[in-house]
């Protein structure tokens, strides 16, 4: 759905790109929309060559409200 490798899903969840995702009964993730969402902004944020000094803690704090709002 998102053209990304699942370690990489697994990197945006750790480093808290994206919200925590719950798990299945048996241990599968369970990934809602807004999870989707928060990892295309993820990759697409990351895709920023030239992001550097402030562009990239604006892009960092722009990727953790999308995180955050879509949680609430």
């Amino acid at each position: 759905m998102i053209g990304i490798h699942p370690n990489t899903l697994r990197l945006y969840e750790a480093t808290g790109y994206i919200a925590p995702v719950g798990r299945e009964a048996n241990g599968y993730r369970s990934f809602a929309a807004y999870h989707i969402v928060q990892a295309r902004i993820a990759r697409l944020s990351g895709k920023l060559t030239w992001m550097s000094g402030p562009i990239r803690e604006l892009t960092l704090a722009n990727i953790r409200l999308c995180r955050d709002f879509a949680c609430e």
